[in-house]
């Protein structure tokens, strides 16, 4: 039987030497990425965007979804297990969770996420390493990578903090009914979030 304090030993030397300052490299391919293709990534959000503020337009037209008061972005762990950086986009009247009418789109942060998990299946492998072997599980790698994943994650906020303005500047979302005051959240899903922008009907719109 392996001893915890041997096991908790390797998994430690595993995450330091070959996890912890990981995203260092990645990050700055990530940036070179953005910089060359930020107008197409961003355009690609709001295409999903106007497109669903307008089916819900729809739906406010026949009088089955009230104003939307809250816009909440979240980052779904469950996708990142599977390889995949889907985010998902409710739009909830002032009842938030308690908003039966479910309206939803996903769209990817491919540029930032598969850099990711292209280095954590090259860590992957590193625990067949003798010295790795049957103390570092891909159970492990997996909780690290959950971990090392919120890591990009704020670099998904970030990056729609910038752009916000740009995002929702779309037919569909110009025609949405809106409270008075729409607030856009970032967190996880039901989860932990954070205002990162807000719109008033008596302004174009007002940066949190």
């Amino acid at each position: 039987m392996i001893k915890k304090v041997d096991k908790m030993d390797k998994i430690t030397h595993f995450y330091e030497n070959h996890i912890e300052n990981s995203h260092q490299e990645v990050f700055i391919n990530i940036e070179e990425d953005y910089i060359k293709n930020k107008d197409k990534i961003i355009e690609n959000i709001q295409n999903t965007i106007n497109k669903t503020c307008k089916e819900i337009y729809n739906l406010q037209q026949n009088e089955e979804k009230l104003p939307i008061k809250y816009i909440f972005i979240s980052f779904l762990r469950t996708q990142i297990l599977k390889n995949s950086s889907n985010y998902r986009v409710d739009f909830y009247d002032d009842r938030i969770f308690l908003d039966e009418d479910n309206c939803h789109c996903y769209f990817d942060m491919d540029f930032i996420f598969k850099p990711f998990f292209k280095k954590m299946d090259e860590i992957e492998k590193k625990k067949d390493n003798p010295m790795y072997m049957r103390q570092v599980t891909s159970i492990d790698v997996e909780d690290f990578k959950l971990y090392e994943s919120l890591k990009y994650n704020l670099l998904v906020k970030e990056i729609l903090k910038e752009n916000m303005d740009t995002i929702f500047e779309c037919e569909g979302f110009d025609l949405l009914e809106k409270d008075d005051e729409l607030i856009v959240v970032f967190g996880e899903y039901k989860d932990n979030f954070e205002i990162i922008k807000k719109f008033a009907l008596s302004e174009k719109s007002v940066a949190e």
